[in-house]
């Protein structure tokens, strides 16, 4: 069953077993070794899967970390699927710690439910009934220190939060945010105000960054960076 606790005023959501037991990040991210199931969906046959846009999506990803660690930007049609993606890509590159930035409160408890859960994808076959769920960390309030922010982080396989709220973050919290994850995904990336996207994404520098997004183009009509 799903749990959660505090940290502070954050929430730690996990998930324990029948005889109560959770499992450590490190536990976790052991059990996604070689558990995805890259069938594609084919409704006319009743075969369940990942939609081709989503193949797209996870085969260009890898692809690209192959040879650059540059910012790579996703551009996916609205309603094809793109927390599916975003979930099949740390699992199947089995990241320790990924950092999920959205626009808004609404998304992020709409990201860190389904992250919980890692979506849909066990129920269609395309995620292996092995693997574990992650312990996903709704980070939704200022830490009081770096003490506690350090112990929620650490507690965590997916952290997901807001840029309004990040953008707040002391400069200590933020370079705690980015030496200790891998890889930052933001979503809905065209949403998020560019000069604020800059100042974040100047602690991630050395860090792998996914940008999703339905449009290549921010609100204020500029072009994404990143290799689309």
């Amino acid at each position: 069953m799903f749990a959660s606790k505090k940290i502070g005023k954050n929430i730690l959501n996990y998930f324990e077993d029948v005889n109560k037991k959770t499992y450590t990040c490190e536990q976790i991210v052991d059990s996604w070794d070689n558990v995805v199931d890259y069938t594609m969906e084919d409704l006319t046959k009743g075969r369940k899967g990942l939609r081709k846009a989503q193949l797209g999506a996870i085969f260009a990803i890898r692809a690209h970390w192959i040879i650059s660690d540059e910012v790579s930007t996703i551009v996916m049609p609205t309603g094809t699927g793109k927390t599916e993606t975003m979930i099949t890509t740390i699992v199947a590159e089995q990241i320790k710690k990924t950092f999920i930035l959205v626009p808004s409160d609404l998304l992020r408890k709409q990201t860190v439910s389904s992250c919980c859960k890692l979506g849909i994808l066990k129920e269609i076959g395309v995620i292996n009934q092995c693997a574990k769920f992650p312990n996903v960390l709704l980070l939704k309030s200022l830490p009081q220190s770096t003490k506690e922010l350090e112990k929620a982080l650490y507690a965590a396989n997916i952290i997901v939060s807001t840029a309004s709220l990040v953008s707040r973050f002391r400069d200590e919290y933020m370079s705690l945010l980015s030496d200790i994850c891998d890889v930052m995904v933001v979503d809905e990336a065209h949403h998020i105000e560019a000069t604020r996207w800059n100042q974040i994404k100047s602690y991630f520098r050395k860090k792998r960054i996914l940008q999703f997004t339905a449009t290549p183009f921010r609100n204020d009509g500029r072009k994404m960076d990143g290799n689309i």
